[in-house]
């Protein structure tokens, strides 16, 4: 069976197997990339499910159903598309999400 490249360039970023140019074959290291939601998405697939409790605001504090509404009716009016599902540093709400993050 002839392999998929794409197919195995992801298999190698989800083991963990990639390797920076230039790096010794001694040192691995390895890239984390952060999840994200699909604002757009999200609210199509949610319906009218109660969203209580999905988001949180800056402080912590638990949104509720409409709160929560109005925050991603709030996201997609700045042209945001994605949302983090983490702290990712260097975030891109409008296209590509996680930059991607290596860890030695």
């Amino acid at each position: 069976m002839k392999s998929d490249p794409e197919y195995e360039m992801w298999r190698s970023a989800i083991s963990g197997d990639l390797h920076d140019e230039g790096v010794s074959e001694s040192k691995t290291v390895s890239h984390t990339v952060h999840m994200s939601v699909n604002i757009q998405g999200f609210l199509r697939n949610a319906g009218k499910k109660d969203l209580t409790g999905i988001f949180s605001d800056e402080n912590g504090k638990e949104l509720s159903d409409s709160e929560a509404r109005l925050m991603l009716q709030n996201a997609l009016a700045k042209g945001w598309r994605k949302l983090p599902c983490s702290d990712c540093e260097g975030f891109d709400h409008f296209e590509h999400g996680c930059p991607g993050h290596s860890i030695e």
